[in-house]
């Protein structure tokens, strides 16, 4: 279990100071490890989404990030939808507009 923990570890330190690889990284590990396939990828998906999670909540805190809406970002968000040719507006009905 400890050597476990180092590695995943050692492996999210790699992740945040690159930005990318853990699980490119830690489900061959734990594979080659003897570890079941259906359990590592669950697990490490999990991780993930915890660790982002608590990645956008910290850089939130330290304002780092802002996540509120302003009138730019919704010319922003018009003008990726037309060049992608995404939906324009998400609203508690549903998608509007195209």
């Amino acid at each position: 279990m400890i050597l476990l923990s180092l590695a995943g570890f050692l492996v999210e330190l790699l992740n945040s100071s690159l930005g990318m690889l853990y699980g490119t990284i830690l489900s061959p590990l734990l594979i080659i490890g003897g570890y079941d396939p259906l359990v590592v990828v669950p697990s490490i998906l999990l991780t993930q989404a915890i660790s982002g999670l608590v990645a956008a909540i910290g850089h939130h805190r330290l304002r780092h990030a802002d996540f509120s809406v302003d009138a730019g970002a919704i010319q922003r968000r018009e003008g990726v939808s037309y060049i992608t040719g995404c939906p324009k507006r998400v609203s508690k009905e549903g998608i509007v507009g195209n």
